[in-house]
């Protein structure tokens, strides 16, 4: 016996890829509004098969830690300044303390800091260029 083939959509119904598509051409018919509006808009197309987090930028310890980099890099963190506790790093940025922890542990291994157990956490020197 043959299995019955689904009936054709109804002129008022779609398939998923149309559906798909028609959310999109809405979307982008918003977008052209709010950029007539504003003069400044931004498009992030993100392929539904990639995972959300899977860039380095995207990861809250890599944010911290290019944050930190940063201030040290323009020298608004002078080597030998010692940075606030971990914990209040945490409340400042936003995150978790394991967020921290891990972004200290790049910093670490960048050589951009040192930690003296009991003392703190403190801007490493430059290296030398011998």
């Amino acid at each position: 016996m043959r299995k019955a083939s689904p009936p054709p959509p109804r002129k008022d119904q779609c398939t998923q890829v149309q559906c798909s598509c028609i959310a999109l051409l809405k979307l982008y018919g918003s977008y052209l509004t709010h950029r007539r509006r504003s003069g400044v808009a931004t498009v992030l197309l993100v392929s539904d098969l990639e995972a959300a987090g899977g860039r380095d930028a995207d990861l809250a310890y890599m944010r911290v830690a290019s944050d930190i980099a940063t201030r040290i890099a323009s020298g608004e963190l002078n080597p030998g300044a010692r940075l606030r506790a971990e914990r209040d790093l945490a409340e400042y940025y936003e995150v978790s303390y394991g967020t921290i922890r891990r972004a200290m542990e790049v910093l670490r291994e960048r050589g951009l800091i040192t930690t003296i157990h009991g003392r703190g956490t403190f801007v490493s020197a430059p290296a030398d260029s011998h």
